[in-house]
């Protein structure tokens, strides 16, 4: 049997997903990403990269029952804005600078590009962080001088990826374009930014459109993640992204949401049209740009909550416990800015001595969902989609998804494939050699949650 093998390079975890021809999901190796974090850095070790990498692909392969012969070609999803230097040979000279890190938090420069007029016009990306990529070169500039001068070349970790397995310095345009120094309309690096970094982009990888042979894996890059030589591999992109087109964006519904770490929405376009809060990348052809908006109204509120004030609760118990609370939970609501986390009134307001666990969790997801309203109200011309597909683990919930559905008034979907990051990469690499696959088919809907408002509730499809 043919398989394709699709990586999802996580902040949290390194993921490995083994599909057959027609979309399924055969094998899955999932592993915790060992980050080392410390004084506001946040750091991985690239032998304890690729050494994750072969542990995920390998459990991957053995829940399949099947070997790496099988494999017909390798794609991946990546985080953005991690990167590492390295010297003319290919050394690491660094750890991988993971997007987390803020070493370079209150930094100023003169010229600094993320605050030029051209900047957003250019480059699509309409945010800015002390975790971006850009600021943090110019942390390594001015902080670590010698090694600067000795790091001829700088790779993201999609580009660091390929590169260890194809030897070839080639990486993909969707996250490179996170980086605030690509133009996705012209195609090409933004030599106003780069000057202003005094990075000359002969010291980048080239970047391709995703879906894209970059290379076929080398016998050294083979080895490092336990597959046969020859392999092709092709580039992937930007993980929302990757994760859309995995769980049905623009065949299954429009938008795609993402409840995980951060909340994101994700809707494709065949305009480059750059917003402020938001970020306009390429995707693969002939679709041309993606619209992300995100915020921090993830999942880790809910995190927190149990982590300080149910303990003894998982968060399945506390979901369903969630579901016996009425819509507006008598009054309770969290509050816009949380104080803290040492006491309820930090994080609520209006609370009541009648209000129980699932008065606040419930209150959790109702603002995560009016959260995820406000970003569907801003996506693209603004019309709210009629269905959007959901993904992340939010989406594992059918309380939920039920909630969304409800709230927003509209139809919310999940995906078949509980790992639609790896199901992207997997049909991106598929696509990429020539399989004749059909998205629709690779895209398949599990469950479809209506507004109760509407007469209806969840259904299967």
């Amino acid at each position: 049997m043919r398989h394709f093998l699709g990586i999802d390079l996580g902040t949290t975890y390194f993921k490995a997903g083994l599909f057959d021809g027609e979309g399924r999901l055969r094998g899955l190796g999932r592993v915790a990403v060992e980050k080392e974090e410390s004084d506001g850095r946040c750091e991985l070790h690239v032998a304890t990269f690729w050494r994750l990498l072969s542990d995920a692909v390998r459990e991957a392969l053995a829940s399949a029952g099947a070997t790496g012969s099988t494999v017909a070609a390798v794609g991946y999803s990546s985080q953005a804005n991690s990167f590492v230097l390295l010297d003319a040979s290919g050394t690491a000279r660094t750890p991988l600078v993971l997007w987390p890190d803020r070493r370079a938090e209150g930094l100023e420069y003169p010229g600094n590009p993320w605050r030029s007029a051209d900047f957003l016009a250019r480059t699509g990306v309409g945010v800015e962080s002390p975790e971006f990529a850009a600021h943090k070169l110019v942390w390594f500039q001015r902080e670590e001088p010698g090694l600067w001068k000795e790091a001829v070349l700088v790779q993201t970790l999609s580009d660091y990826f390929v590169f260890g397995l194809t030897g070839l310095r080639r990486g993909d345009r969707s996250t490179a374009s996170m980086l605030g120094l690509w133009e996705p309309a012209a195609g090409r690096w933004w030599v106003e930014g780069l000057r202003t970094l005094e990075l000359d982009p002969g010291r980048l990888s080239e970047p391709l459109d995703p879906g894209t042979v970059a290379g076929h894996l080398t016998p050294d890059g083979a080895a490092r993640v336990g597959l046969p030589a020859g392999i092709p591999l092709v580039v992937g992109g930007l993980d929302h992204y990757v994760a859309a087109v995995g769980a049905g964006l623009g065949t299954t519904a429009d938008v795609s949401e993402s409840t995980g770490t951060v909340l994101a929405c994700v809707a494709m376009t065949d305009r480059f049209d750059p917003q402020p809060e938001a970020c306009v990348g390429p995707t693969h052809p002939p679709v041309q740009f993606y619209e992300l908006r995100f915020n921090d109204r993830g999942t880790a509120l809910l995190d927190r909550y149990r982590a300080r004030f149910a303990p003894d609760r998982s968060i399945p118990e506390l979901l369903e416990m969630a579901d016996t609370a009425p819509p507006g939970c008598d009054g309770l609501r969290v509050r816009s800015t949380i104080a803290g986390w040492d006491s309820p009134e930090d994080v609520f307001e209006n609370i009541r001595a009648d209000h129980g666990p699932g008065h606040f969790v419930r209150a959790l997801i109702e603002a995560n969902v009016a959260a995820l309203a406000g970003l569907l109200d801003g996506l693209g011309d603004g019309r709210r989609a009629e269905r959007i597909v959901a993904t992340g683990g939010g989406a594992r919930s059918d309380v939920w998804l039920q909630i969304k559905a409800d709230m927003l008034g509209i139809e919310v979907v999940r995906s078949a494939c509980e790992e639609p990051a790896c199901q992207g990469a997997a049909w991106l690499a598929a696509r990429g050699t020539g399989y004749a696959c059909d998205a629709g088919a690779w895209q398949r809907v599990r469950r479809r949650f209506w507004p109760r408002s509407m007469g209806a509730g969840i259904g299967n499809s």
